[in-house]
């Protein structure tokens, strides 16, 4: 085991080391760690009730404290620098977990990635998901909290808000800036994009339409999954108070509003 610097090491619980640990300046470790054969651990970590594998490294200023439920982080994987890992995250092998990234009572599989600027909670990521910047699971209602499940080979756009329970399939991607409110098959594609636009009719597909909760003068496109999940079309919305240029729930449409409704659909 090498210390950087002796006089700036704080140990107020027990520390377990395999061979050639590093362990940089102002580190502080609590309750029980262990650190398997070649861990680097940078400068400035508070690392308390952990287990982190051979070969692991933690960059400068991560907090990883395991509670009741220890800290996981498997072999060679790379956490930081400014991350947080709180009680049940487990992360896989070459899990990689960047900088200003959560993870809480979470399972990372092998080789997947969230390199910066996101929270995941009560989820359970498959094999080389990449999830972006900005994306987070939406896990508490206010009462219960919620499981995410995300397939091996996910993409997970930046900016998108999960809110569970959900469930997307291997190989499925998500857009960017996208709010996901259900269940999806394998490689599929969902998106919901800022845009422009106004929706000026109501869509007969027995879904109302949803959107972000936008204020005044907000505007974009929602994608809405048909009944079954049978078919997704693509609609543009604006809000001002209530939805406009809507019909009066069982008011007759114009041979106009329903020439609007044939949008395209999606597979």
């Amino acid at each position: 085991v090498r210390l950087a610097d002796p006089a700036r090491f704080d140990l107020r619980g027990e520390l377990q080391c395999g061979q050639d640990v590093e362990i940089d300046v102002n580190c502080i470790f609590e309750g029980r760690v262990a650190l398997g054969d070649g861990v680097k651990v940078s400068a400035n970590c508070v690392i308390a009730n952990a287990r982190i594998a051979a070969g692991a490294v933690i960059h400068p200023f991560t907090h990883i404290d395991g509670g009741e439920d220890p800290v996981e982080v498997g072999v060679d994987a790379r956490v930081g620098p400014f991350a947080r890992l709180r009680p049940g995250a487990k992360l896989g092998p070459q899990v990689h977990v960047g900088n200003f990234v959560e993870i809480k009572n979470a399972t990372l599989a092998q080789g997947a990635k969230a390199n910066h600027l996101a929270y995941v909670g009560d989820a359970t990521l498959g094999e080389r998901v990449n999830y972006g910047a900005g994306s987070i699971t939406a896990n508490f209602d206010g009462v219960n909290k919620h499981q995410t499940v995300i397939g091996d080979d996910v993409h997970i756009g930046s900016n998108c808000l999960l809110i569970a329970p959900v469930n997307i399939g291997a190989g499925g991607t998500v857009g960017g800036g996208s709010v996901w409110v259900t269940a999806r098959a394998a490689n599929t594609l969902f998106r919901i994009s800022p845009k422009s636009l106004e929706i000026r009719e109501r869509i007969e597909t027995g879904v109302e339409p949803f959107a972000p909760d936008v204020s005044d003068g907000a505007a974009g496109w929602v994608t809405l999954i048909a009944p079954g999940g049978a078919a997704v079309q693509r609609v543009s919305f604006s809000r001002s108070g209530p939805w406009r240029g809507f019909p009066a729930a069982g008011a007759a449409a114009s041979p106009r509003r329903r020439a609007r409704r044939q949008l395209p659909t999606r597979p």
